[in-house]
């Protein structure tokens, strides 16, 4: 968790440490924008664990279950969000508008690489894999963060790509760790990888 949060508490800091205060407010405000399209993947990441980490559970069907939600709605309103960013930062003002829309259609456009590093970590976590979600996790938080110090000086619209890599990257990484024989051998927990993770009163319950 906390390698999660590094990225949402350290950027901004390191927004306005290089760029200063006023395009520090242009890329906090589209970024909370922007989370709202990111809340969709996280609320279908979390309820898939919770429905996976029953005993007998379908991943497999449940994960496809996932996909289809993410595409349908997460697709349309990030393009949504991307085409009409202009308008929606008007309602916070001219500024904000002219500072800060082309860092928002990339947080955006960012979503689908968000859902997607939601969803794979997630299903590490359901199959026990603890070693390799926190490896998923770090390459997360070094990525975006090492980006952004890389490309903040050049413009926000930099940051944002640093987001939008960053998931890409940790996404891509996860989904690999997670297809590399997920039923061979055992989680942390003592699970067999593929299966969800048993809770202690279903194992006292055998």
């Amino acid at each position: 968790n906390l390698l999660n949060l590094s990225p949402v508490l350290i950027v901004p800091l390191i927004v306005l440490d290089v760029r200063g205060p006023g395009q520090a407010a242009f890329y906090f405000i589209a970024f909370q924008v922007a989370s709202l399209l990111f809340s969709v993947a996280y609320a279908v990441s979390l309820s898939f664990f919770a429905e996976s980490s029953h005993e007998g559970a379908d991943v497999a069907s449940l994960l496809r279950h996932a996909a289809k939600i993410l595409v349908y709605v997460g697709v349309p309103s990030s393009l949504f969000v991307a085409a009409t960013g202009h308008w929606l930062l008007l309602l916070f003002g001219h500024a904000y508008s002219a500072g800060g829309t082309s860092t928002l259609a990339i947080l955006a456009l960012s979503t689908p690489s968000v859902a997607l590093c939601a969803v794979a970590t997630t299903l590490l976590r359901v199959r026990n894999r603890l070693l390799a979600l926190v490896a998923s996790n770090a390459v997360y938080a070094i990525a975006i963060l090492g980006f952004t110090l890389i490309g903040a000086g050049d413009g926000l619209q930099w940051v944002a790509v640093a987001y939008l890599a960053g998931n890409t990257t940790a996404g891509l990484l996860a989904a690999g760790l997670a297809a590399v024989h997920p039923r061979a051998g055992r989680g942390v927990g003592g699970e067999p990888l593929g299966q969800a993770p048993q809770s202690p009163g279903a194992a006292q319950g055998r």
